[in-house]
């Protein structure tokens, strides 16, 4: 547990200690506190835009979900974190720690950090637009 915790440290200040990564791999959280912010800022106009669609209203949750979905799919922090280490990764294998533990390590950094803003921005959003309990637990939930 200490070990991971020390490994999930490492990943935390590679993340924060390089520009260049944090921007092309946390720009998807970043975007999806955006998209939360501004469907709530401009609901209404929002709302009158899609009222001339006839029968949009049925499909304001999939569009949530889906767009939700979408910014999740930019969040790429595990991937680029195995390839920045490519020269280094030895240094970790000569650990007494299992390959497995070391990617299992970054997959929790990566965890830890993208899943809260997906669940509340799904969540949000549905809920300001009005959709029932179970689509507003589906909002959050399935992206």
């Amino acid at each position: 547990m200490r070990q991971l915790f020390q490994l999930l440290r490492k990943e935390f200040r590679k993340f924060l200690g390089c520009p260049i990564y944090l921007t092309n791999s946390g720009f998807g959280i970043l975007l999806l506190g955006l998209m939360t912010v501004a469907g709530i800022l401009f609901r209404q106009d929002l709302l009158a835009l899609l009222s001339m669609l006839p029968g949009f209203g049925d499909y304001l949750p999939m569009v949530i979900c889906g767009a939700t979905a979408f910014m999740v799919s930019t969040i790429a922090i595990s991937t680029p974190s195995v390839s920045l280490e490519s020269k280094s990764i030895w240094i970790l294998k000569s650990m007494p720690l299992a390959s497995r533990d070391i990617l299992l390590a970054k997959l929790a950094f990566h965890c830890r950090l993208s899943l809260p803003m997906p669940i509340i921005a799904g969540g949000v959003l549905s809920a300001v637009y009005g959709c029932g309990l179970w689509e507003i637990l589906l909002c959050a939930l399935i992206p």
